[in-house]
């Protein structure tokens, strides 16, 4: 069957072509490069082919219809129990990575990815800066039942120098002692959005994505960052460490309410606008 025709058939129910082509190569398992070269696609696919226009057009979101999302111009696997990786949260990626390259002494650093999920943060680090800079490397997330997903997309790059930590937020290594050295850098995009607070999101994030990833609390939402902060400056007492370096991402409302937070700990801080020029990620030190 040509390939024109699956192409024409999306366009008629108004796909754009980036769609179809990741939809097809979902379902073919071809890379991009030989879909591109291909003339023909076996009409085997096309009722699935059809079945995923029909879920995309009644607002499931692609990624957990394809158990694919890109990010950070890489591919990982989703499903619905896990928050579908943001563009946005590629900034946090960029400013940790940055971080990292400045300083001299990374074999004397350790990492800690916080509320891990899909894996695309911790995976995105280790592919940019090489998993053997770090002296140690561990993920903490408490959600037991997206560990085999996160798992899988480590194997998937060929990172197997890390250690699963299972437990909530940084308590594990508080509870149990661990092996870091003078530096650790630490990221986290945990649930930030205050519970209720739907007013700017989009509906198929409300309808379909998991509540346990998105919302906290009815405060402000920035309540499982307080914690988080309040535990950094125990975990750097309790290994002797030279410096502690955070990185999180923050809701669209939240900087005014974790600026004045921050400077009543008196800590080092600076903002990171995002490509919609919110202020979405703070970088922390001065435990």
């Amino acid at each position: 069957m040509l390939k024109s025709i699956f192409f024409q058939i999306a366009r008629d129910s108004y796909l754009q072509d980036d769609v179809t082509e990741r939809i097809l190569m979902a379902l073919t398992w071809m890379t991009r490069e030989s879909l591109f070269l291909a003339e023909d696609i076996h009409p085997s696919h096309l009722y699935s082919f059809q079945k995923y226009i029909h879920d995309i057009k009644n607002g499931i979101p692609e990624a957990y219809i394809l158990w694919e999302q890109e990010f950070f111009w890489r591919r990982f696997y989703v499903n619905n129990t896990t928050l579908i990786p943001r563009p946005e949260t590629e900034l946090l990626v960029e400013v940790l990575r940055n971080l990292c390259c400045e300083n001299a002494n990374m074999n004397q650093s350790s990492y800690i990815d916080v509320g891990t999920g899909t894996g695309c943060i911790l995976a995105s680090i280790l592919l940019e800066l090489h998993p053997l800079r770090f002296f140690s490397i561990y993920w903490v997330d408490i959600d037991q039942h997206i560990l085999w997903l996160t798992q899988k997309n480590l194997d998937r790059y060929k990172l197997w120098v890390t250690w699963l930590i299972d437990g909530s937020l940084i308590f594990p290594f508080l509870e149990k002692k661990y092996s870091f050295w003078k530096h650790l850098y630490l990221s986290a995009n945990l649930p930030y959005i205050r519970i209720g607070d739907k007013s700017n999101m989009w509906e198929n994030v409300i309808k379909y994505e998991p509540p346990s990833a998105l919302y906290w609390w009815v405060k402000n939402g920035f309540e499982l960052y307080e914690k988080l902060i309040h535990q950094c400056y125990i975990l750097k007492k309790m290994y002797n460490l030279e410096s502690l370096h955070v990185c999180i991402e923050i809701g669209y409302d939240q900087y005014e309410y974790s600026s004045h937070f921050l400077k009543g700990l008196w800590l080092r801080f600076e903002f990171f606008q995002d490509i919609h020029t919110i202020q979405r990620v703070i970088y922390i030190t001065g435990f």
